[in-house]
């Protein structure tokens, strides 16, 4: 095992860069040596502006989608409300009904009035 780290730690040894490394780089940064690997090179614009606009278009797509789930779940939960409202009032008038068409009712007020006319008279 010693031997295997050693043949390691000699080939991963720090060597120092051979003459003229780092002119050789300077002179290719200066001569554009690296700009068919740059970015720019292997996405042209009009590939990042398509894909711009693809990303622009999916993300107004979900937009629109999420708007209109919005509506549909305002509008549905107004039309609860209505439905509850309208099933208040009409509670309501059957029991104004009720009250308004007892017989035994109009009787009492009959009679009340009656009272009334007789005491008005004396």
């Amino acid at each position: 095992m010693n031997s295997i780290e050693d043949e390691l730690k000699t080939a991963l040894r720090r060597k120092p860069a051979p003459p003229g490394f780092t002119e050789r780089v300077f002179e290719r940064i200066e001569n554009d040596a690296f700009d068919k690997h740059s970015p720019r090179r292997l996405f042209p614009k009009r590939y990042l502006i398509a894909a711009a606009a693809a990303l622009f278009m999916a993300a107004a797509g979900l937009g629109l989608l999420g708007y209109r789930h919005h509506i549909q779940t305002r509008n549905e939960a107004a039309l609860r409300r209505t439905l509850t409202a309208l099933s208040i009032v009409a509670e309501n008038l059957n029991r104004a009904e009720k009250i308004a068409l007892d017989p035994e009712r109009w009787e009492r007020l009959n009679e009340q009035l009656t009272k009334l006319q007789i005491e008005g008279k004396k």
